[in-house]
């Protein structure tokens, strides 16, 4: 007589809870004691914003976890995968005053040195030099919010001057999917024409910050100093229309830009780059550090910055070795918690390949590794 076994939802709710984590670096108590950032009455609250949204996203649904500095000093858990710092303010002076000193650089270092992927936005840019992984420090903007008179906007289409032969369309990375995109005119300072192209805008004519922490300029790896920058004009970089220009930065830094300024028609401004790992760096840097990526109460682009910031944070999920780890693995693929078990049922549940023994055991074998539950009934 065939039997038939209860496996519950919660049960398998709770695998899929020890899913590994992306995590959002929290410089207060709590969110409401994130900076306000208030502009003629108004909160623009940008950091409180984007931790919400990550409350919503992520934490909510056990995709996502807050963690303070301290937790970061004292290393981050083994399920935390992925993690995000930002840092927009107007008036800071350095990330020390955001209470990310020195030991916090360290342990952000160690982090992405030991395969921990890391998505950087705004101010906090400047951690890819303090750790060592950029060669040269991005541009330092702290200004205060003002009214704006256009839509801003990123481009992931490099090198679309006349004059250029060589394109790089980067518009089918991950981080693009799922965007708003408009084919606004670009005028071209070179050609004196207006060229059509899909950009990405991010804010509209808004009241907003003008803050670029980013990579303004594109400077090579001068060997005679250890792999920093050298500034020797004909040797660290070329003409904005040399697409040698970004072969280079990109080469030298085993980068890829994947996008510049929505205005932007050859090689300068990058604001989005994609820092692969190295030798030292196991993990993946994403940098955004473009004034338009605004998370300002004000922004009437939001949900492009929204999707921006999920691409970017589930394509990092995706670099991790182990993006589905079991928390607490089994060396055995094939576990044995009875002598001799004899499987008496094989069902599938959301691919998911189940077996259940004769003890009242379930194994779940999930992307190649099999998981124990315990606890099954028998009816």
């Amino acid at each position: 007589m065939k039997k038939y076994f209860l496996l519950s939802l919660l049960l398998v709710a709770g695998l899929i809870g020890a899913n590994a984590q992306i995590a959002y670096l929290m410089t207060a108590a709590s969110i409401a004691e994130l900076p306000a950032e208030n502009e003629g009455g108004v909160d623009q609250k940008p950091e409180q914003n984007a931790a919400n949204w990550f409350q919503t996203t992520y934490v909510t649904p056990n995709k996502g976890k807050f963690v303070s500095i301290a937790d970061l000093k004292a290393g981050l858990s083994a399920d935390v995968k992925v993690l995000w710092i930002n840092i927009d303010r107007v008036g800071l002076a350095d990330l020390a005053a955001a209470g990310i000193d020195a030991d916090a650089i360290a342990a952000v270092k160690n982090f992405v040195a030991n395969g921990g992927q890391l998505y950087l936005s705004k101010q906090a840019n400047l951690i890819a030099f303090n750790i060592g992984r950029m060669g040269y420090k991005p541009s330092w903007a702290n200004d205060a919010y003002k009214s704006g008179a256009d839509i801003w906007s990123i481009n992931a289409r490099l090198g679309m001057a006349k004059e250029i032969s060589e394109k790089f369309d980067r518009s089918g990375h991950p981080v693009f999917a799922n965007l708003l995109a408009t084919n606004t005119g670009q005028w071209d300072d070179y050609d004196k024409v207006i060229h059509n192209f899909e950009i990405f805008p991010m804010v509209g004519a808004v009241t907003r910050t003008d803050n670029n922490n980013m990579w303004t300029d594109l400077f090579r790896k001068d060997p005679n100093t250890g792999g920093q920058m050298a500034e020797t004009p004909g040797v660290t970089h070329y003409d904005n229309l040399d697409p040698q220009r970004l072969k280079d930065f990109e080469g030298d830094w085993n980068c890829t830009v994947l996008a510049v300024w929505g205005h932007v028609l050859d090689f300068c401004a990058p604001g989005l780059i994609e820092f692969k790992p190295t030798t030292d760096f196991k993990g993946t840097i994403l940098s955004n550090g473009f004034a338009a990526y605004q998370w300002g109460t004000a922004n009437d682009y939001i949900a492009n910055v929204q999707q921006l910031t999920k691409n970017v944070l589930d394509y990092l999920l995706s670099l991790s070795d182990d993006p589905d780890p079991d928390p607490d693995p089994d060396p055995d693929p094939d576990p044995d918690p009875d002598p001799d078990p004899q499987a008496v049922d094989n069902i599938n549940v959301n691919t998911t390949a189940v077996k259940v023994l004769q003890n009242g055991q379930i194994l779940i074998n999930r992307d190649n590794k099999t998981y124990t539950i315990l606890g099954a009934e028998v009816y």
